[in-house]
């Protein structure tokens, strides 16, 4: 059998090398914990952790639960598999290995999917995931149903009739074109808030192709 082109290579890094990454959803059980902790104390590391190279030091991709466990014993430094992934993979990997161990906070996860979907199709990350297709779009309908919670509780916080909520669900590309328009018009124009620069916007769209219906102004309740 022909051998692979990058075997891997533990190393130890120290612990002021390593930091945990913003995304990992993986909860332990204070029971579990305590297992892992007196297993680690009896035995050592059983198990690297996977890190990436950063800047400053290694970020952890997988292996977070025990990499707090060396820094409550103590420990100097700690094995690692070091690879190189970009944020995707290093995202995949993280919820593809947290399967082995602990638990997975169900809103983080929800939210780690949401940021995945951004780039992948649903079918794309059922094959590299431990959940199908149905689960995977469930978990992603709870940060839909909390964002609709949120777009309530906005709502209700209105006091002026006058005004009205509008609301657009974008990814963050979209967001981002958005924001820069919206900046934009209101410096040229001197809208006072988003709702106004978003009125001049969608007035100067009609115009273009209907200027005998738009008539002029964006109006100021805007908000």
């Amino acid at each position: 059998m022909e051998s692979v082109s990058n075997p891997i290579e533990i190393v130890s890094v120290p612990l002021g090398r390593l930091s945990k990454n913003p995304w990992n959803p993986n909860r332990m059980e204070p029971d579990k914990r305590r297992k892992l902790l007196s297993e680690i104390k009896e035995k050592g590391f059983m198990a690297p952790l996977l890190v990436r190279p950063r800047q400053d030091g290694h970020q952890i991709v997988d292996g977070e639960h025990r990499y707090m466990i060396a820094v409550e014993l103590g420990l100097s430094s700690v094995p690692c598999v070091v690879s190189e992934m970009d944020d995707r993979e290093a995202r995949l990997k993280t919820l593809q290995l947290n399967g082995l161990r602990g638990e997975n906070d169900p809103d983080k996860l929800a939210r780690l999917l949401k940021e995945l979907a951004e780039d992948m199709d649903v079918r794309e990350m059922a094959a590299g995931l431990p959940w199908t297709e149905v689960e995977i779009d469930q978990m992603l309908a709870m940060v839909t149903e909390e964002a609709g919670e949120k777009v309530k509780e906005a709502r209700s916080a209105f006091h002026d009739d006058g005004l009205e909520l509008f609301v657009a669900v974008v990814d963050a590309a979209q967001k981002s074109i958005i924001r820069e328009a919206l900046d934009r018009t209101a410096t040229e124009t001197g809208a006072e808030n988003d709702g106004e620069a978003l009125a001049v916007l969608c007035t100067r769209a009609l115009a273009e192709n209907a200027p005998s219906i738009v008539s002029k102004g964006g109006g100021k309740n805007g908000r």
